[in-house]
């Protein structure tokens, strides 16, 4: 469980409240600021925030990337979203631009979105069928 503060900027009569709330008490997000606690609910999502619900997906919320390598010549080690970034390369659920960048603060594709979409897509599946003969 997160032990995030509720977002200042997602108020309980905002139209995606549950969602976003739900989402934070169980760990899959974690917003954009801490000192206030924010969400920013009416921004696009980047590549590297992608990277990091792509690997929420399959490892579960209780998981953490190793450090991050230096994989992406566009993505300095020490940035915040590295080692979710090179954890989602190295399963190979999401890969470079053609000229071998990652380009992490550009808004999420519909391809990122598709691969999220479809891990926990997988996911649902899996857990529905365990224990079935």
């Amino acid at each position: 469980m997160s032990i995030a503060k509720p977002f200042v900027d997602v108020p309980k009569n905002h139209w995606a409240y549950r969602a976003v709330d739900e989402l934070r008490l169980d760990g899959w997000v974690v917003g954009r600021s801490t000192k206030p606690s924010m969400y920013y609910p009416d921004s696009a999502i980047t590549r590297a925030e992608i990277a990091a619900l792509v690997v929420r997906a399959k490892h579960g919320t209780s998981f953490f990337p190793q450090p991050a390598t230096g994989v992406f010549p566009d993505v300095s080690k020490n940035y915040w979203g590295a080692k979710w970034i090179e954890q989602a390369y190295n399963d190979g659920l999401l890969g470079p631009s053609a000229d071998g960048n990652y380009y992490p603060r550009n808004p999420a594709t519909r391809a990122d979105v598709a691969v999220l979409i479809w891990i926990l897509n997988a996911s649902k599946i899996s857990d529905s069928s365990i224990g079935s003969d």
